[in-house]
């Protein structure tokens, strides 16, 4: 299916960990996340940007009117927190769709300095420096961003995967003591090069996900609303924490259905703070780099294998489909409570390229298949 559902225990981890620390503030993820999406909030951080488009109320979130239509380029990006508003716009899909979908999102990178498309010094002054400030309301996403960064090298490692091939495992330095001040970055190459080997730190980040409750439906016939539309993740590993809303859908080809992706059972609060629980699907540079590694190895076995004669003999192999890229969906919420996820995107280092990866992964495919046969 090219999905699973990955429990961490806190007995697992050492106190050190950011997956540590977010489990100890399990009961206020949720309110952490609200505090981003205050219609008040994000119509000054609009305002101060030259956005004067509506931003829907919660009251109005409620109902998908079309009297009143949510905005669909309401984009701002402030630089020092290195943090993008994308409103409404659709990021799902058909890549020229200009449809807003029913949810709003913020983007966190987790290079956390390479941002430079708008400057925080455009907003007033009361605004940043007030305890609600965005600054103050960043700081539990950047810890988000390190607790789902962990659990995708997790991953890579309970898979016995090559290291910082599909996953890089280096921290961001973009923020260190030689890096160039924010304003003097003009391009995302620009990141801080003093502890890494390559100028661009990453390419991973997190999008923080608000979906507007809908009406339900008046018959079974009506076609449910999407906050997401159809697609894959182009990335290495994506990383779901959501809450217990549900609606997140990944299609069957066998069966031609979309399938729902059950939400792990409700743990008691005692439960929570002890284990945390999340969604892990494949994505698409993962699905290709293990696929042409297989492809590869089997290549490499019939050659191995084949009986000399008169006759040249040439052996090929077409890349199979081991662990499919799962194409996916979200389905609105209907009632009036919203649905809230984080979606973190792990991608392959900026300087891997997918045939090193296939030469990486050939060995580890090649060991997967000895241990199957023993």
């Amino acid at each position: 299916t090219g999905w699973c559902h990955v429990s961490v225990t806190k007995s697992q981890l050492s106190p050190q960990s950011a997956l540590y620390s977010i489990m100890n503030r399990h009961k206020f993820w949720k309110r952490d996340m609200e505090h981003l999406f205050e219609p008040e909030f994000i119509h000054t951080l609009l305002l101060s940007h030259g956005e004067s488009q509506h931003v829907p109320s919660s009251s109005s979130n409620n109902s998908s009117s079309s009297s009143n239509p949510p905005p669909t380029n309401d984009m701002v990006t402030v630089e020092n927190v290195s943090a993008t508003y994308r409103g409404r716009t659709a990021e799902s899909g058909a890549a020229t769709s200009t449809k807003a979908e029913p949810k709003q999102s913020w983007e966190v990178p987790r290079c956390c300095g390479c941002n430079t498309k708008s400057d925080i010094s455009s907003l007033p002054s009361d605004f940043e420096q007030s305890s609600s400030s965005l600054s103050s309301r960043l700081q539990a996403p950047s810890q988000w961003i390190k607790a789902l960064h962990e659990i995708a090298v997790m991953v890579t490692q309970f898979l016995e995967l090559p290291s910082n091939i599909l996953v890089g495992n280096d921290q961001c330095h973009c923020r260190g003591k030689d890096a160039l001040p924010p304003k003097d970055r003009t391009t995302k190459d620009e990141c801080d090069t003093s502890q890494q080997v390559n100028p661009k730190c990453n390419d991973d980040l997190l999008r923080v996900f608000y979906y507007d409750a809908v009406p339900p439906p008046q018959d079974n016939n009506d076609i449910p609303i999407l906050g997401s539309s159809p697609h894959t993740d182009w990335g290495s590993w994506t990383v779901v924490w959501q809450d217990d809303i549900g609606g997140l859908q990944t299609y069957c080809p066998f069966h031609d259905k979309w399938m729902d992706v059950p939400v792990p059972a409700a743990d008691t609060e005692e439960e929570k703070e002890q284990r945390i629980q999340f969604v892990v699907h494949v994505g698409d540079v993962t699905s290709l780099a293990i696929g042409h590694a297989a492809a590869t190895n089997t290549t490499t076995n019939q050659r191995k294998n084949c009986i000399t004669t008169t006759t040249t003999t040439t052996t090929t192999s077409t890349p199979r489909v081991i662990w499919p890229s799962p194409r996916h969906q979200v389905l609105s919420p209907t009632g009036v409570i919203p649905r809230a996820s984080l979606v973190y995107f792990a991608y392959p280092p900026p300087h891997i390229s997918l045939r090193k990866m296939e030469e990486e992964l050939v060995p580890w495919w090649g060991k997967q298949q000895q241990q199957q046969q023993q």
